[in-house]
């Protein structure tokens, strides 16, 4: 196999990584299709921690989310091209220097905060290794350290 299609692999497997976590193949929380278990058996209740804001720092909160996707997104898309610069971009409009509000911080929940701030600092490493033109393993292995810190998050709190 040559190293160019095993990169490409590697890539996909990011994307279809990135689509699970996201979940954005459904967004009504209803099956895509009726395989699997009975939905009674899906019905289980949420337990993740609710995080009561006000709706413009929800908002804001939500924001910030979302342009960490979009930097998954950029960095992906910079992996298929082979393209360091794109990659660093989209990696650093998700690093520290865009970390939440800090009279917000005081609202959100200790660990939250924790993993937030990892997850930003994770960005930025990332961001570095494309800098530096680091092979595109070592881009997709810090990828996937960031998108850990994405599920885990999510599988704890909600807004």
């Amino acid at each position: 196999m040559t190293a160019d299609r095993s990169i490409r692999r590697r890539i996909m497997a990011a994307a279809v990584l990135l689509l699970v976590v996201t979940g954005c193949a459904r967004t009504s929380g209803a099956p895509a299709h009726e395989h699997g278990p009975t939905a009674a058996a899906r019905q289980v209740p949420d337990t993740r921690r609710q995080v009561s804001l006000m709706p413009a720092e929800r908002d804001a909160v939500l924001a910030e989310m979302r342009t960490m996707l979009g930097s998954v997104s950029g960095v992906l898309h910079g992996l298929t091209t082979n393209d360091h610069q794109a990659i660093e971009k989209a990696a650093r409009a998700s690093g520290m220097a865009m970390a939440v509000d800090p009279t917000l911080e005081q609202k959100l929940p200790q660990q939250f905060l924790e993993i937030g701030m990892a997850t930003h600092k994770k960005f930025d490493q990332l961001a570095d290794l494309a800098r530096t033109r680091a092979p595109a393993d070592q881009v997709i292995r810090s990828l996937a350290d960031v998108t850990t810190s994405c599920v885990a998050c999510h599988a704890m709190y909600r807004f």
